[in-house]
């Protein structure tokens, strides 16, 4: 019953009340998350948060309270409570949190809303838009690890680019070195030439003697 917290909503054909299908989403989801209920001009009490999204949306679109009007009032409030719930989900959840939790209990309040007789040309794409944004969210996982891996990678080159430069530095050091140590040797070979002429014909291993008288 309206005010009572629980969500109703009614047979098109025949006005007669019955509870929406609320145990196929994982958490049954109240009329009014704070508890609170006004009056919505007349057409009963709604929750509370929902009543300036219903003013505002009301104000765009006359013809919500008009086809309303001939209806009885148990049907028009669960109309209002039904386009309430659609609206508060679609205000209060981020791009982000679009799971597929969430996805399916926007497809059942849809499908509770679409019972009444609203013309919803209006809302139709936002919600249809909010339905397909799980496969945005989960591809926005994937952009996440791939954006990790060129970072990764992306740190990976530049730290071999400096290793590359340190190892350039030490070859340039080393090509250095190198080239003294044979201008170092040429050297040395003159020097030794040198005296190896000094040694010319003296055998190092003979007896340094003495003569005799």
């Amino acid at each position: 019953t309206p005010g009572s917290g629980k969500a109703f909503i009614v047979n098109p054909t025949n006005d007669s009340p019955f509870e929406p299908s609320l145990n196929r989403v994982p958490m049954e989801v109240p009329t009014d998350l704070s508890g609170e209920h006004v009056d919505f001009k007349g057409f009963g009490r709604i929750g509370k948060v929902f009543l300036p999204l219903l003013e505002e949306v009301c104000s765009w679109h006359p013809s919500l309270i008009q086809c309303q009007l001939k209806s009885s009032n148990l049907f028009a409030n669960s109309a209002f409570n039904a386009l309430g719930r659609v609206l508060y989900f679609l205000k209060t959840t981020k791009v982000k949190d679009m799971t597929q939790e969430s996805c399916e209990r926007l497809q059942l309040f849809w499908e509770d809303l679409e019972t009444f007789r609203f013309d919803l040309g209006w809302l139709e794409p936002r919600v249809q838009y909010a339905l397909g944004v799980k496969r945005l969210v989960q591809r926005a996982g994937r952009r996440k690890r791939l954006r990790e891996d060129v970072d990764d990678l992306e740190n990976e080159i530049k730290r071999r680019k400096h290793n590359a430069a340190v190892l350039e530095t030490e070859v340039k050091r080393q090509r250095a070195a190198l080239a003294v140590a044979e201008v170092d040797l040429q050297v040395a070979k003159v020097d030794l030439a040198k005296v190896e002429e000094d040694f010319n014909g003296i055998d190092m291993d003979s007896e340094m003697g003495y003569e005799r008288p």
